[in-house]
């Protein structure tokens, strides 16, 4: 990213353009956009004030934060390196956000795909066996709102995620309640990509949509009976 885009996403907000939370923003997308590569050193705190033309300490409690979220690290006589990504918290909202603002959208899709993949016959099998009826009905308005909203990848794109947010409530698991709080943004975005093969301007064929609505189905049938 170069200085000039840089300053634009710090002058973005009149308000607050030389604040911490600007500056926060305009690292971690250098961070993300790879400029700054993993074991990558950074300029000196006095160096990125200057650059972006704010004040030292915006820049110091900048870099703290991006520390607190595992993107970089700080050793005495060392200075501050970018650390690898397996180390980033991808589950932070903000870094997910900066995640998605990058140009591997969709890889981050299919990383979270394959997660929910994971997550979720486990937890419907919890469902299905604890969840009381309630509860149950809300997974079955959500996976009829899905079937309603046909081929339209936007429209079906809010109802799949009531269909996970529904089946992980399901299971009154409250560590498994907060992670799909926590991932919900994420959520959204990789649900509308996964409705569309790579290229598509529309909904792709009825074919694949019904197979992928059918997989639902015969999982939720696995599951309750």
């Amino acid at each position: 990213m170069s200085d000039q885009n840089i300053l634009s996403v710090i002058s973005t907000s009149p308000a607050a353009r030389r604040g911490p939370l600007a500056v926060t923003e305009a690292l971690a997308r250098r961070v993300m956009g790879g400029e700054w590569g993993d074991g990558t050193s950074l300029p000196t705190e006095v160096a990125l004030a200057e650059q972006l033309g704010v004040a030292r300490t915006s820049v110091r409690e900048a870099l703290s934060r991006l520390k607190a979220k595992g993107l970089l690290v700080s050793r005495q006589k060392a200075g501050t390196r970018v650390l690898p990504r397996m180390q980033w918290n991808m589950l932070d909202e903000d870094v997910l956000r900066w995640a998605w603002s990058g140009n591997d959208r969709v890889q981050m899709a299919q990383h979270l795909m394959q997660l929910r993949r994971i997550v979720e016959p486990a937890a419907c099998e919890l469902a299905a066996t604890s969840a009381p009826d309630a509860a149950i009905a809300a997974i079955e308005r959500a996976y009829r709102a899905m079937d309603a909203a046909g081929m339209d990848p936007v429209a079906y794109a809010g109802p799949d995620l009531e269909f996970h947010h529904a089946i992980l409530s399901a299971t009154g698991n409250p560590f498994l309640v907060a992670f799909g709080a926590t991932i919900q943004a994420a959520l959204r975005t990789s649900f509308e990509l996964s409705t569309r093969q790579p290229g598509c301007t529309a909904p792709c064929s009825t074919r694949s949509g019904r197979a992928s609505r059918l997989g639902r189905a015969r999982r939720w049938k696995n599951c309750s009976g």
